[in-house]
């Protein structure tokens, strides 16, 4: 596993995670596999690697392409899948981060996501997600390593609507908390997550229109809205910005949970006549 490397506490993080199988600055508390190996070289992570899962930051994404392309040691045959939630914004439409990655480093790369709080996940709580592939072959292969008989995995031919199922997920989760902060109703936060649902799904198909239907009623959809929406941190990020009465700044959480300006933009730009009653209120919170 690539690390990062960074000090705590005068030891390194690489270390402290090899001796105590525990990342205690980004998942404390959280136990790995002993399987998991951390190293700070993605040299060598990536030497005669067939398989590569991408989880770093998506801002981060490129940066680590590049490096990979340095050396020149990944194989040729080696398949990726993504399991980051993010989008890039390019001439105010969104690009996949997968795409990216397949565009980079000229392999194929699948997509993971679903409703998979971290700390759950960690405990074997028993959890769902779906995989989106372009190639059915590969997405068996991904299938099998993932599948747990408390995490099951379903795949589903279209990688576009599962991986912006995951980038737009937040905005509706943002809404639900805001709603938390002013005691709504649960009638109220249920409107919010079926129209944000219904949102998310226009959303998508308007920048990519052979997205389906059947996605956003998968784990990557409507579960992993709810499982955000129920435990997740950008509900906590939104309640405790609206109890503060946005005292803190919202342009950090705007560019590191949501990009709101930036779909504000591209909603703009291409000039559609489409209502986004939820998106629209919640990125207009500052």
């Amino acid at each position: 596993m690539y690390v990062n490397e960074e000090i705590i506490d005068n030891e390194k993080l690489s270390d402290i995670i090899n001796k105590t199988k525990e990342n205690v600055k980004y998942m404390k508390g959280m136990k790995l596999p002993n399987n998991i190996v951390a190293i700070p070289d993605i040299d060598k992570v990536i030497e005669d690697a067939d398989l590569l899962v991408f989880v770093v930051p998506h801002q981060y994404l490129e940066t680590t392409l590049s490096e990979i392309l340095k050396n020149k040691n990944l194989k040729s045959t080696a398949k990726a899948i993504s399991l980051m939630k993010g989008i890039k914004i390019c001439d105010y439409k969104p690009m996949l981060l997968s795409n990216i990655i397949e565009n980079m480093l000229n392999i194929e790369c699948s997509v993971l996501s679903g409703s998979n709080i971290a700390s759950e996940l960690s405990t074997e709580s028993f959890s769902e997600a779906t995989i989106g592939f372009e190639n059915l072959e590969t997405a068996e292969i991904w299938r099998e390593l993932f599948d747990r008989n408390y995490f099951k995995i379903n795949c589903i031919q279209d990688k576009s609507g599962v991986e912006m199922c995951g980038a737009l997920k937040n905005v509706v989760a943002l809404g639900v908390g805001f709603s938390e902060a002013f005691k709504k109703s649960y009638n109220t936060k249920s409107a919010i997550i079926r129209i944000g649902l219904e949102e998310m799904k226009k959303f998508a198909k308007l920048f990519f229109p052979n997205v389906l239907d059947e996605t956003f009623l998968d784990s990557c959809g409507v579960a992993d809205v709810i499982a955000t929406c129920l435990g997740g941190r950008n509900v906590k990020c939104a309640t405790e910005f609206a109890f503060r009465n946005g005292q803190d700044s919202w342009d950090k959480i705007e560019s590191e949970l949501l990009n709101g300006q930036k779909l504000q933009v591209f909603l703009r730009k291409k000039k559609k006549k489409l209502k986004y009653d939820i998106y629209k209120n919640v990125i207009s919170v500052k």
